[in-house]
């Protein structure tokens, strides 16, 4: 019978695993690509069929950016960086989140702005 060391045992952590960093940035490839057209829906639908609800930045800009932040820091947590770490890896989740956020928003009024116009 083999007796398990430490230096036979698989280090298990889901934090450095190759498939999983993919999965991660795919994970982040899809939400930002929903925010994208999330928000050139809701920026089409503002220009295309003006109503009171639509002329609300809070709706077209704002809802989408906020969901966009939300999702994008649940795929950060998920991933167990920092998970030693709490106050860090909140602050961790938080920035790379705005970022990721900040990046898929510009590119969601570059895009609609290119279309549809200002």
């Amino acid at each position: 019978m083999i007796k398990k060391t430490r230096s036979n045992r698989k280090h298990t952590s889901s934090a450095h695993k190759p498939h999983t960093m993919l999965t991660f940035i795919s994970k982040l490839l899809v939400i930002g690509a929903a925010h994208v057209l999330c928000g050139l829906v809701l920026y089409r639908r503002r220009i295309a069929h003006p109503s009171s609800l639509m002329a609300s930045d809070l709706i077209v800009f704002a809802l989408p950016l906020g969901a966009a932040f939300a999702l994008y820091c649940i795929a950060f947590w998920s991933t167990g960086y920092l998970s030693n770490r709490m106050g860090l890896r909140a602050a961790a989740t938080a920035l790379t989140s705005a970022v990721e956020s900040f990046v898929s928003f510009w590119l969601m009024l570059i895009f609609a702005f290119g279309r549809y116009g200002t």
